[in-house]
């Protein structure tokens, strides 16, 4: 293995570790896989601005409010040129704390990593059903 595929493989498992802690809503092991000077951007999500790590954990931290599930698995990983950039595809399938919000959206992600940890985080995921289950979760008071 040469070291650039080591790289990617160690960037692969922390990828994976953050998306399972998402999936188990520990905020605190998600923001362990991040670099302290971490940008998370969700560039489709205009209303949200660019976070720094302390912000994307009160993100989180609102989502473990909200869902009893937010299940992130991934799909593929696809290795980037440079060795310390993957993009990862995943689907999200979620339920509200009550059980009467779904919510199933895909995502790409572009990482890129520091010393070992994310540090830029780039989410694509589909609007208009993140829209959606935002208006479902205010008509439901969760």
């Amino acid at each position: 293995m040469t070291s650039d595929e080591a790289l990617r493989a160690e960037h692969t498992t922390t990828a994976a570790r953050a998306l399972a802690a998402i999936s188990r809503l520990d905020i605190p092991a998600v923001l362990a896989e991040t670099h302290p000077d971490l940008v998370m951007e969700l560039p489709y999500e205009r209303a949200v601005a660019p976070m720094d790590r302390e912000r994307f954990g009160e993100l989180l931290t609102g989502l473990a409010g909200s869902f009893q599930r937010f299940s992130m698995e991934i799909v593929e990983v696809i290795p980037a040129l440079d060795p310390s950039t993957l993009v990862i595809r995943y689907d999200g399938d979620c339920l509200s704390n009550d059980g009467s919000v779904t919510y199933r959206n895909n995502y790409i992600a572009i990482m890129n990593f520091t010393d070992g940890l994310i540090s830029r985080w780039r989410e694509y995921d589909n609007p208009v059903i993140s829209r959606k289950m935002n208006e479902r979760l205010a008509a439901v008071g969760t």
